[in-house]
């Protein structure tokens, strides 16, 4: 509530109902924005792009939350000469399986849910044994 003692305002929009057929309102927010594309007021979104093999350094930099606009991961370098070419797959080493270390322990918030028993089950599958379950409520027996 404190937003709005700021003289904060928030108005709902419906998407989907301008984009109905025959809608003039469409129109002139289609208009609006082609004008200003090319005015330069409407820009993209800032990009950040890290390599391939930098991709452990991107998460990092995103889990920050400092960073504005997107966050991107350059797999295979662009065609400039024949953009619309078809191109073979990148193929880059990855680990197939998912596996859990014995030696560690993992901890599950809300892991007295549903989901945080399927979860401690699929870590078990793949290895883990020690786990941790946490919940702000306790065992459900779901009656």
């Amino acid at each position: 509530m404190a937003l709005f003692l700021k003289n904060v305002a928030f108005h709902g929009i419906l998407l989907d109902a301008i984009f109905e057929e025959g809608n003039q309102e469409w129109e002139v927010v289609s208009e609006l924005l082609k004008k200003g594309i090319k005015d330069g007021v409407v820009k993209p979104l800032r990009t950040t792009v890290f390599n391939k093999e930098e991709v452990e350094a991107a998460f990092r930099f995103m889990a920050q939350g400092k960073h504005i606009g997107k966050v991107m991961i350059k797999v295979k370098e662009e065609e400039k000469e024949y953009p619309l070419r078809k191109s073979e797959p990148v193929k880059f080493s990855a680990i197939s399986r998912t596996s859990c270390p014995s030696t560690k322990s993992y901890i599950i918030t809300g892991g007295l849910g549903g989901f945080g028993l399927e979860l401690a089950q699929w870590l078990i599958e793949r290895g883990a044994q020690k786990l941790i379950l946490t919940s702000r409520s306790g065992i459900r027996t779901g009656k």
